[in-house]
């Protein structure tokens, strides 16, 4: 599984129409808990009138301000991202029905990007989910595993307190 996810609207959009596009998104991200880093919007230059964005899946390792690390366990970091790149599908699968436009879902791979697949009008290209098929085959994850709360709940529970604060310490 790539550490990243990008997405690009295929069409282009008005700033205004832009804006709130963006504004809708942002709503949806707030009402999810993200593993690592919710979904964000990034400003190429290039190509003002395009939506450009990314989130990044993986953990890897848990840091602090000081330096202190741990490893997050792969199987659980890949769970947890999946389950943010799910919610990720949903949300712009959600948006491109809403406004009838299309996003190309793809992934950093070297200096260039691989898509992934396409939302079109709503739409979801099957190899969107086909991207996660074979990690999920090779770590024994099921769908069930992607939708159980209990599980997820205890996996953030063996890196996070319930402040929301890393734990350092995994005795």
């Amino acid at each position: 599984m790539t550490g990243t996810l990008t997405f690009t609207s295929y069409d282009e959009f008005e700033p205004d129409y832009k804006g709130l596009i963006i504004e809708q998104i942002n709503e949806l991200v707030a009402s999810h808990l993200w593993w690592n880093q919710p979904l964000e919007f990034i400003d190429i230059p290039q190509e003002p009138e395009l939506i450009n964005g990314r989130t990044v899946m993986l953990r890897r390792v848990l840091e602090d301000g000081n330096g202190q690390q741990r490893n997050v366990d792969y199987r659980d970091d890949v769970i947890m991202s999946m389950v943010d790149y799910w919610k990720t599908i949903e949300f712009l699968t959600a948006l491109s029905k809403e406004h009838e436009f299309i996003w190309i879902v793809g992934y950093p791979s070297g200096k260039d990007e691989k898509t992934i697949g396409e939302i079109v009008d709503g739409e979801i290209d099957a190899k969107i989910f086909d991207f996660l098929i074979q990690e999920m085959d090779a770590l024994e994850i099921s769908e069930t595993d992607l939708q159980n709360q209990i599980l997820h709940e205890t996996i953030r529970s063996k890196y996070f307190a319930s402040s929301g604060e890393p734990i350092f310490d995994a005795s």
